[in-house]
């Protein structure tokens, strides 16, 4: 599915590895991702993941993606944020869900919590450059007088967080009284949907 692009393929691989060892964790939350970002099929994947976690209550990588999942696509807020939780319990220095986690309070308006767990994912050894600048957007966007120069760095280098769904926070931070709500816009669309970089050398805050 990654190299060849042939998705029909690559679901009977999943469901002939599935049939080999039902209860094998990794790959019913790869195929639980596969068939919510490439099939959309959302109620074949909640199943997916919640027999994932069923075989492995303690990964924290599948429950971190299926804290995503609840948020992003199910929009159940409330069972995200125990997933999140339990993937945090499970590895308490797994920079993607502490960074995630984050992400999830700042749009809920938690300011305090989501600065709490932002800071323990920057904390962390992280090394994609992607969840670096998650990590930057959320500082600058929720984190009263934060510079913008460590996210401008990143995007200046080319790293983009592409699909990535940052609508939420962006609401709530020009919500919160972000001094650039016009410039949030344009580097959530610049981060997520591939708006060109030169869209954002119109504003000052930018420029500096």
């Amino acid at each position: 599915t990654d190299i060849r692009k042939d998705h029909d393929a690559a679901e009977k691989l999943y469901n002939r590895a599935i049939e080999a060892d039902p209860k094998h964790a990794n790959h019913l939350g790869y195929f639980a991702f596969f068939m919510t970002d490439i099939r959309k099929d959302h109620d074949a994947a909640e199943k997916l993941y919640n027999r994932a976690i069923e075989a492995d209550p303690k990964h924290a990588i599948i429950l971190g993606n299926f804290a995503n999942f609840m948020t992003n696509i199910r929009k159940d807020h409330d069972a995200a944020e125990k997933l999140y939780n339990r993937a945090i319990e499970a590895d308490p220095k797994y920079a993607n869900a502490l960074g995630n986690y984050s992400k999830h309070l700042f749009a809920r308006g938690r300011l305090i919590e989501g600065l709490k767990y932002l800071t323990k994912a920057e904390a962390c050894d992280v090394e994609l450059n992607e969840l670096k600048c998650e990590l930057a957007f959320y500082r600058y966007a929720h984190v009263a007088g934060s510079p913008i120069n460590p996210l401008k760095q990143l995007i200046e280098e080319g790293t983009r967080t592409l699909d990535w769904p940052l609508a939420e926070n962006v609401y709530q931070a020009i919500s919160d009284g972000h001094p650039e709500p016009e410039l949030l816009r344009a580097l959530a669309a610049v981060l997520s949907d591939g708006a060109a970089v030169t869209e954002l050398e119109q504003f000052q805050a930018w420029k500096v």
